[in-house]
């Protein structure tokens, strides 16, 4: 949604690798590019070129609009929470994500709401706030399920066991068909940094999600399902790379990528994960 690579070389590899669903960024700043003028161009065409070729898309709706808002630290808004932006951007975050599930309807079943909202950076330009994410799922949801009756609407955050998570769950309990978690790490078993249990422990993965499922089923919401849905290792890492903290230049390969990829879905599949995703 922001240009960053031209994904039509990427479509025919995709399709070899057979996976079966693709994650797509909604771009309310590429879909808007004016105030009130729309263009779905760029985002039909990564629709069309996913379900021509077998691969079911789920959009990730989210991101801000300059348009919309001002003092954005990115030109895409990228983070930028249109419920803190006044009622002029919130009536027009209510337009687009109108639109843009009238247009997908019949060809997206699942939306995910927003990405990562309990990390800083993806959540402007206010500090974190659990009650305020399950707002927009609330609002962002309903008006997709009035669009697009049938949706399957799904919440997300970048770790799983936290203080925000567990707020943020079990307020929006009632608005989610599944939830969406994030499984960076260099251990795929584990957990990484604050992610430990109430006694102070370290927390594996498949214990996490055992406990997100509680929060769910206590909230009367068993049914809702854990998606693993960004996670990742690269073949080849830049010096200091954020994942591993300090290391040498160049530490990693394909087949270290091959064997942690593989025990993440293993991982997922373990953990009871009803989807499970490469980034």
């Amino acid at each position: 949604d922001r240009h960053l690579f031209d994904p039509e070389p990427c479509y025919d590899k995709l399709a070899e690798t057979g996976v079966k669903r693709a994650r797509v960024q909604s771009g309310w700043c590429l879909c808007e590019p004016q105030r009130g003028v729309y263009d779905f161009t760029e985002l039909d065409a990564v629709v069309s070129n996913l379900t021509v070729r077998g691969i079911e898309p789920w959009i990730m709706v989210g991101y801000g609009n300059t348009n919309w808002m001002g003092k954005c630290y990115t030109s895409a808004a990228v983070g930028c929470m249109p419920l803190y932006y006044g009622p002029e951007c919130q009536a027009a975050w209510e337009r687009f994500v109108a639109k843009l599930a009238a247009r997908y309807a019949n060809r997206i079943r699942h939306w995910e709401i927003w990405n990562e909202p309990d990390l800083r950076e993806f959540w402007q330009p206010r500090q974190a706030n659990a009650a305020d994410y399950a707002r927009l799922v609330k609002l962002t949801g309903g008006i997709i399920r009035r669009a697009a009756p049938g949706a399957k609407i799904g919440g997300s955050c970048s770790t799983v066991m936290k203080g925000w998570l567990r707020e943020a769950a079990r307020l929006a309990a009632g608005d989610v068909d599944f939830w969406c978690v994030h499984a960076y790490g260099v251990v795929p078993e584990m957990a990484r940094g604050e992610q430990r249990d109430p006694s102070g422990k370290l927390w594996d993965y498949a214990g996490q999600i055992a406990a997100l499922k509680d929060i769910f089923a206590k909230a009367g919401r068993p049914q809702v399902e854990i998606w693993q849905a960004e996670s990742g290792f690269p073949s080849w890492f830049k010096e200091n790379h954020w994942l591993l903290g300090k290391n040498r230049e160049g530490f990693g390969c394909e087949e270290w990528q091959a064997k942690w990829l593989l025990r993440r879905f293993l991982t997922d599949r373990r953990a009871g994960c009803a989807s499970t995703s490469f980034y």
